[in-house]
C-alpha cells in the first residue's frame, strides 16, 4: 500500500507549463441534451478528452494552432481550427446524422482499442431499441445481457448475473439514486424506461473508485433532461404495455420530462374477474404495473445546472381462488421502487467540475394472504401479511480537476444511512365455533439502521501517447449494530497502445459489499430480503484480475476485443435448503448459510462489423463459476446456479432505404446446473421411499437456444409526424427451452417445462 500512495504521489506532481485550457459543453444541436463521452481531439497535438456525465470537457494544450474534432456516435463531425492564445471556453452543438440524411445510418463510435477503461461498455438507446424484448417492449436488461460476460437469468427474464456474481452484487444507479430491483412483471419487463434514457455505462470489471458497494458490476443510467427548444411529445400502443412521455421547455432556463408507461394484463384477465362474480367454482390470476420518470432541469446559467428526478414503480398481482361456499382464498403481492434525485453541477473553473447530490430510494414488496373456511357450519379464518423493505438516504459531493492533459483527478465524499427491515410477519387465526382468535406478530416492528461513509480519489494519468493508466484507491467505513467495518480498496487500470490500431489493456479491482440480498420464492415470483452486515454477516469481498486485446481494422470495418478474467469472493450468503415463503428478521440466521466462498473467471471474445447500413456483432464466452459453503455439498465446491459454460450471441441489424430496418438476434448457451436425484429408493417396510441425490448442482438443463425478429417501419404521418411500427417476434423457431426439470419416480425418466413458444407482438408510437 506504500508503494501505491508513492506512485500516486508521483502522478500528481506532473505538471506541464506552458500550457493553456480549451473547456467547454458539447450538446446535442436540436434538442441542446449534453452528450456524454463526446470525443473531442485537437489533430495538430493529437491530445484529446471525452465530455463527463454532464457533456463538460476540458482540454489543455499548448498556445499556438489549434485543429479541434468533436465526434459522437450518431452525429456528424465537428470541427474548428483557431489559434490558441490563451484559456477559452467554447460549445459544441453536434448536429444528428438523421437530420442531414434522409436514411438512418449506423454510425461507428470511438475505436474500442482507444476506450482507455477495460471492462467497460456503453449501451446507446440504439441498441436497446434494437436488441432482443419478449413482449416488444425494448429492454435494457436485455441490451445488458448481449454483451459477453453478462448472463441472464430464467427465460423470459430481465434479470442479469455479470462473470460469477449474483444479481444482488449489481449496482444499479438511475441518476446517481440506487435502485434495488430492475424489473416488472415477474422479470419479464425491465424496470427502465427507454424513453427517458440518455444513456448507459456498463462495468464488468476495471471499476473506478468513484463507484462502491457492490461486488460484481455498476450499471450507471443516465436520463435526459427534456429539449430545450420546443414541446415534443411520443405515444406508444403495444400488446401487453403502453406508454408517454412528453418533454419541453419551462421558459428559457428550464426543462421538464415526464414518461409513463402501464400494462393492461388486467383486462385481458376480466373475464376471470366476472366468473369469480358470478359462479361458486372459479379463479383469478391477474397483475398490473405502471412507472413513473419526472425530471426538472433548471439551468441557472452556462455553468451551473440544478436537476431533481423522480421514480415510482409498482407491481401488484392478485391470485383468488373460490371452491364452492366452502373455501374461499385471496392473495395480494406489491412491489414498490421509488427514488428521488436533486443534483447540482457547477464548472467553477475552466480545469474543475464539482457535482452535489442527494438521493432517496426505497424498495420494498408486501405479502398479504387470506383463506376463509366453512365446514360443517364452522368458519375458520386465516390471514397473514408478511414485508420486507430497505430505505437508504444518500449524500455525495464530487470532484473533477483536469490539470493537463497527463491528469484527470476524481475525488468526493460519500454518506449512506439505510434503513432496513429484512422481515416482518403478521398472522391472525380464528374459528367461530370456539371464539378463539389468535393475533401474533413475528420479526422485527421497526427498523434496523446502518450507517456508511466513503472517500475516493482517483487519477487519469497519460503518461505518453502509448500508455494510459487510471489509479484509484476508495476507503470505506461501514457501522451497524454496534460492529465497525473499514475497508480499503485499491483500483488501478492500464492501457498499453501496441501501434494505431492495437492495444492492451489490463486491471485489478477489489470490492467490499456491506448489503446482501437473498432470494426466495413465491410461486413463480421471487422475493427479495436485504440484510445489513453485522457481528454475524460480514461483508462480501471480490478481487478480480483481468487482461485484454483490442484490435480496429478500418480498411474492413472490423473490432475485435478478447478478455480473460478471474474473480475470487468470499463471505458470501445462501438459503438452507428447503426453505419457506416467508422468512421473517427473527428466523434470518436459521435459514441462511454464511462464509461461502466463490471462484469464477473464463475468456470473452467479441467480433464488429459496422457500415451506414449494416452492422453485426458477434460475441462468445467461455466461463467457470462455483460456489463453496462448509455446510453445503460435504464441503466441495459446486457449480453456480448460472454456470454456463458457453455463451454465444449474434446480432445483426440491416437498413433497408428510407423505411425500414431489420434486427436478428440469435443466443445460445450451455444449460444451467440443476440438481436432479440419482433415482427414487423404494422402502418395502414403509409406505414411503426416499429420493437419493449425490451432491448439488449434479446435473443441467437442456441447451438454450433462440433466435429472435425484428422489423421496424418508419415514417411520417399527413401531418409530418414521425411515426413507427414494430413487428416483434421472440423465438421466431418455437424453441421449448425449459424452466424447470424434474425427476419422475413412477417413469425413472426427466420431464420439462418451458414458459414461451413463439411469442409475436406489434406495436405503435408516435412522436408529436
Amino acid at each position: 500500500m506504500k508503494h501505491f500512495f508513492f506512485i500516486f504521489i508521483l502522478a500528481l506532481s506532473y505538471q506541464v507549463s506552458a500550457q493553456v485550457t480549451i473547456s467547454g459543453t458539447i450538446v446535442d444541436g436540436s434538442s441542446k441534451e449534453t452528450l456524454i463521452s463526446a470525443h473531442c481531439m485537437d489533430r495538430i497535438s493529437e491530445k484529446s478528452t471525452t465530455s463527463n456525465n454532464q457533456g463538460f470537457y476540458s482540454l489543455t494544450l499548448p498556445k499556438g494552432e489549434v485543429s479541434l474534432q468533436v465526434q459522437y456516435v450518431g452525429y456528424d463531425m465537428a470541427k474548428l481550427d483557431f489559434y490558441l492564445k490563451g484559456d477559452t471556453s467554447i460549445d459544441f452543438s453536434l448536429i444528428p446524422k438523421n437530420e442531414l440524411i434522409n436514411e438512418v445510418k449506423v454510425v461507428a463510435e470511438i475505436p474500442i482499442h482507444e476506450q482507455t477503461l477495460l471492462g467497460k461498455n456503453v449501451v446507446t438507446v440504439e441498441a436497446i431499441e434494437n436488441g432482443a424484448s419478449s413482449f416488444g417492449e425494448p429492454d435494457l436488461m436485455k441490451a445488458v445481457t448481449a454483451l459477453p460476460g453478462i448472463s441472464p437469468g430464467r427465460e423470459g427474464r430481465s434479470n442479469f448475473y455479470v462473470r460469477g456474481g449474483d444479481r444482488g452484487q449489481n449496482l444499479i444507479l438511475l441518476d446517481g439514486a440506487k435502485l434495488y430491483n430492475t424489473s416488472h412483471l415477474g422479470g419479464f419487463v425491465s424496470l427502465f424506461n427507454t424513453d427517458a434514457i440518455k444513456q448507459v455505462d456498463v462495468y464488468k470489471g476495471g471499476f473506478p473508485a468513484r463507484y462502491g458497494g457492490r461486488a460484481s458490476s455498476v450499471i450507471d443510467i443516465y436520463t435526459r433532461d427534456g429539449d430545450r427548444n420546443k414541446l415534443k411529445g411520443k405515444l406508444n400502443l403495444g400488446l401487453l404495455t403502453s406508454s408517454v412521455l412528453a418533454e419541453g421547455p419551462v421558459g428559457k432556463k428550464a426543462t421538464f420530462l415526464v414518461a409513463g408507461r402501464t400494462t393492461y394484463y388486467d383486462l385481458f384477465s376480466f373475464p376471470q374477474s366476472l366468473r369469480m362474480r358470478k359462479y361458486a367454482f372459479a379463479s383469478l390470476f391477474t397483475f398490473r404495473f405502471y412507472d413513473i420518470n419526472a425530471k426538472f432541469s433548471y439551468f441557472i446559467n452556462p455553468k451551473n445546472k440544478i436537476f431533481v428526478n423522480y421514480f415510482n414503480g409498482i407491481d401488484h398481482y392478485i391470485t383468488k381462488q373460490r371452491d364452492g361456499s366452502q373455501f374461499n382464498s385471496s392473495s395480494n403481492y406489491d412491489i414498490l421502487n421509488n427514488s428521488i434525485s436533486i443534483g447540482h453541477f457547477a464548472s467553477i473553473a475552466p480545469k474543475l467540475f464539482l457535482r452535489n447530490s442527494a438521493t432517496y430510494s426505497k424498495y420494498s414488496n408486501e405479502l398479504y394472504r387470506s383463506d376463509v373456511v366453512k365446514d360443517d357450519g364452522i368458519k375458520t379464518v386465516n390471514t397473514d401479511f408478511s414485508m420486507s423493505e430497505i430505505i437508504e438516504y444518500n449524500l455525495q459531493s464530487k470532484l473533477e480537476y483536469y490539470i493537463n492533459n497527463h491528469h484527470a483527478i476524481k475525488t468526493g465524499l460519500e454518506y449512506s444511512h439505510y434503513q432496513l427491515n429484512p422481515g416482518r410477519k403478521y398472522t391472525y387465526q380464528s374459528e367461530s365455533n370456539t371464539g378463539l382468535e389468535i393475533d401474533t406478530t413475528l420479526g422485527y416492528t421497526s427498523s434496523l439502521d446502518a450507517n456508511e461513509i466513503s472517500c475516493f480519489v482517483e487519477d487519469e494519468i497519460q503518461v505518453n501517447k502509448q500508455f494510459f493508466i487510471n489509479l484509484g484507491l476508495r476507503q470505506v467505513f461501514f457501522l451497524s449494530e454496534g460492529k465497525n467495518y473499514y475497508r480499503t480498496e485499491p483500483r488501478v487500470s492500464m492501457r498499453l497502445m501496441v501501434n494505431n490500431n492495437l492495444s492492451i489493456k489490463a486491471n485489478y479491482t477489489i470490492m467490499n459489499q456491506f448489503n446482501h440480498v437473498v432470494i426466495n420464492n413465491y410461486g413463480f415470483f421471487e422475493k427479495e430480503i436485504w440484510l445489513a452486515s453485522t457481528k454475524e454477516i460480514p461483508p462480501q469481498h471480490s478481487q478480480q484480475v483481468s487482461a485484454g486485446m483490442f484490435l480496429t481494422i478500418p480498411a474492413a470495418k472490423l473490432q475485435f476485443s478478447t478478455e480473460v478474467y478471474y474473480k475470487k469472493m468470499n463471505y458470501l450468503l445462501e438459503y438452507k435448503v428447503p426453505v419457506a415463503e416467508d422468512i421473517v428478521a427473527s428466523d434470518i440466521n436459521e435459514n441462511i448459510i454464511k462464509n461461502g466462498k466463490g471462484e469464477a473467471y473464463g475468456a470473452e471474445f467479441q467480433l464488429k462489423y459496422q457500415n451506414d447500413f449494416f452492422s453485426a456483432e458477434l460475441a462468445y464466452v467461455l466461463s467457470w463459476n462455483y460456489r463453496q459453503f462448509v455446510e453445503l455439498n460435504g464441503g466441495n465446491k459446486y457449480p453456480f446456479i448460472y454456470d454456463r459454460r458457453h455463451d454465444f450471441t449474434f446480432l445483426v441489424s440491416s437498413h433497408l432505404g428510407k423505411s425500414y430496418t431489420v434486427n436478428t438476434n440469435f443466443v445460445f448457451s450451455t444449460g444451467i446446473p440443476c440438481t436432479l436425484p440419482l433415482g427414487y429408493v423404494k422402502n418395502n417396510d414403509y409406505m414411503y421411499g426416499y429420493y437419493a441425490y449425490m451432491g448439488i448442482n449434479n446435473s443441467r438443463m437442456p441447451n438454450y437456444h433462440r433466435l429472435d425478429l425484428s422489423i421496424v417501419k418508419r415514417g411520417q404521418t399527413k401531418k409530418g409526424r414521425e411515426k413507427e411500427w414494430k413487428l416483434n417476434v421472440f423465438n421466431v423457431y418455437a424453441r421449448k427451452n425449459p424452466v424447470i426439470i424434474y425427476y419422475d419416480r413412477k417413469t425413472d425418466k426427466v420431464f420439462g417445462k418451458s414458459m414461451f413458444s413463439i411469442v409475436p407482438t406489434i406495436s405503435y408510437s408516435i412522436k408529436f
